[in-house]
């Protein structure tokens, strides 16, 4: 059996925009609706967890299948994108705040704008 985890991607979809789609998977690749479609609009991904009260997003690592996000990425999904959870039948959650390890496992702390 495979081993689920909580595992996070950002999708930079022409149709919809700048998403952040988090779930419990096995494999990153499993949060794309299609995979051989949606691939190209990865820009990375990881390991995630809520925090207080489903207002705060910590999110750490990095994606075998897509790599790791970039701040700036990460801080525009915030202010610009939309954030889903599909475990939660792919609800969009009003994130206020991201903590986000780089890489080089130093904390940086976005507060939506």
């Amino acid at each position: 059996m495979d081993d689920i985890h909580s595992k996070f991607i950002v999708i930079d979809d022409p149709e919809d925009g700048l998403c952040l789609v988090f779930g419990r998977v096995t494999f990153h690749k499993q949060l794309l609706w299609n995979y051989e479609e949606d691939k190209q609009y990865v820009l990375g991904g990881g390991k995630w967890e809520l925090k207080d009260g489903h207002k705060t997003l910590v999110l750490t690592d990095e994606s075998c299948d897509f790599g790791r996000c970039e701040e700036p990425t990460i801080q525009k999904v915030l202010n610009e994108g939309s954030v889903y959870a599909t475990y939660i039948g792919g609800r969009s959650l009003d994130i206020t705040k991201i903590i986000f390890e780089n890489e080089f496992k130093q904390i940086v702390i976005f507060n939506k704008n």
